[in-house]
């Protein structure tokens, strides 16, 4: 996972502009936190939000 957030560490430009994007990763893992689509959705996204709040979480 990482790898796949370090992607998003270099400035991006475009014109004379710089951006920094940032990206947050919400996982969810069958059938250990549920075996029911919607809920490993729901709790993908809860882990998204959690790691926007705290820099660096892993919460597997």
């Amino acid at each position: 996972m990482q790898t796949v957030l370090d992607l998003f560490n270099p400035l991006f430009t475009l014109e004379d502009y710089q951006f920094h994007v940032h990206a947050s990763i919400g996982i969810s893992i069958y059938p250990d936190h549920s075996t029911d689509s919607n809920t490993l959705i729901e709790y993908a996204d809860v882990d998204m939000f959690e790691s926007d709040r705290v820099e660096f979480i892993w919460n597997i």
